[in-house]
């Protein structure tokens, strides 16, 4: 373990309260070692210290703990809902499904099928149909000045 690993695990240490965790042991055994992360630790511990010390003389305000009861009694719980929001919340499901269901049916009945007998046919009727040519020439350098500016083969002259 070095340094800066010794200092992260060790800024969650509380001094007279940690002093026996195994979790600290090899960061406490760092401390012995390294004597500018000791001193560090001597200046956290020191801070901690102090905290708790100005927090234990603060003196609690009378009547806290009850007025921190009754808050709880009076609060709204917000996972409480009124009586008709599941029946509704049902319903409006159930609807939904039902409209979901019979748009999804009438999409597949107004559908053309998609097999391969719906595809030869399609293809079928392409081939069979009537179709041109843009362009109806015999001539190969027509085609070569028509379709060359179209191409990412140019030859540069």
């Amino acid at each position: 373990m070095n340094t800066e690993q010794a200092k992260a695990i060790l800024q969650h240490y509380r001094p007279s309260i940690d002093a026996e965790e195994p979790y600290f042991r090899e960061a406490l055994e760092q401390v012995q070692r390294d004597p500018e992360l000791a001193q560090w630790f001597t200046e956290h511990c020191a801070s901690y210290e102090a905290v708790r010390r100005a927090l234990r003389q603060t003196p609690v305000p009378a009547g806290l703990f009850e007025g921190i009861l009754k808050a709880r009694r009076r609060s709204v719980r917000w996972w409480t809902q009124p009586a008709w929001v599941a029946p509704v919340g049902a319903v409006a499901v159930i609807v939904l499904t039902v409209i979901g269901y019979a748009l999804y049916w009438h999409r597949s009945a107004t559908m053309q099928p998609r097999d391969f007998a719906a595809y030869l046919q399609t293809i079928t009727r392409v081939a069979a149909g009537r179709y041109t040519m843009a362009i109806a020439t015999a001539d190969m350098t027509l085609c070569v000045a028509i379709l060359l500016p179209h191409t990412a083969l140019r030859t540069t002259p």
